[in-house]
Parts: structure tokens; sequence; C-alpha cells
């Protein structure tokens, strides 16, 4: 053997039991190369869908915080406007029931004047007495709407 090509067993045609070997192995490999590629896409694009779902979710949440939010904020001023009327109602109540008390007080100092004697002299029972009738006598008339 000199290293002559022509020293070496004649090849046979047809694949070999090694090309048919390393033909699978690389067809397995595809295979598994095209699978994992579909499963990563899948996987990209069910991670898509969630995030897009979280998205839409934290959306919803936070128009409702702002409803709510709005709501909260009509409500409390919806109360400040009640709580003004009310006030308002009560300062003209007040208002009306102390003008009531002026008018009823300057008519009677008009309707009640003491006798002479009771100016000079308040303690006897005949000006309490007379202060007493002269009272009830106002009160029946103012009531009347006589003064």
């Amino acid at each position: 053997m000199n290293g002559d090509f022509r020293d070496r067993p004649a090849r046979r045609d047809g694949l070999g039991m090694w090309d048919v070997a390393a033909a699978v192995c690389i067809g397995v490999l595809g295979a598994n190369a095209i699978t994992w590629g579909v499963a990563e896409l899948r996987l990209r694009w069910e991670l898509q869908q969630v995030a897009e779902a979280s998205r839409q979710a934290v959306r919803r949440i936070e128009a409702e915080a702002a409803r709510a939010a709005a709501a909260q904020r009509d409500a409390v001023q919806a109360d400040r406007r009640r709580r003004a009327v009310e006030q308002h109602a009560d300062d003209a109540a007040r208002r009306a029931v102390l003008a009531e008390k002026e008018r009823k007080a300057a008519a009677w100092a008009k309707f009640y004047r003491p006798s002479k004697a009771c100016v000079e002299s308040t303690v006897s029972v005949d000006c309490a007495n007379e202060h007493v009738r002269a009272k009830t006598e106002f009160e029946r008339r103012y009531e009347a709407g006589e003064l």
C-alpha cells in the first residue's frame, strides 16, 4: 500500500448505515428546532395576550376608581350645598325669631306705661299686679293681632 486511492475498498452505491443515521439525526434535530420555535412563538403570543388583558384590566380599574372618586366628589359637594342651604334656613329662622322678639318688645314698650306711683316705687304689690294685668292684656291683644 503506497497510499494510492486504488488501495481503498470500493465504495458501494447508495447510502450507507452512517449516512442514514446522520440523516435521521439531522431530521430529528430539525424537527426539534421547529417544535421549539413554534412553542416559543406560541408562548410569546400567549404572553402578549396576558399582557394586553392585564393592561385592559388596569384601565378598567382606573376608570372605575375615577368614577368612584367623581361620585365621592359629587356627594361631598352635594352635602356641602345641603349644609349651606340648611345653615341659610337656620340663620333665616333665627333672624325671624329675633325680629319677632324685637317687634314684640317694641310693642310692649309702646303698650305698657307704668303709673306714676309705680314709676316712683317699683317694689309694691299694687305695681306688680298692675304689671301682670297689663302683660296679660298685651299678650291677648298681641296674639289677636290688634297691636
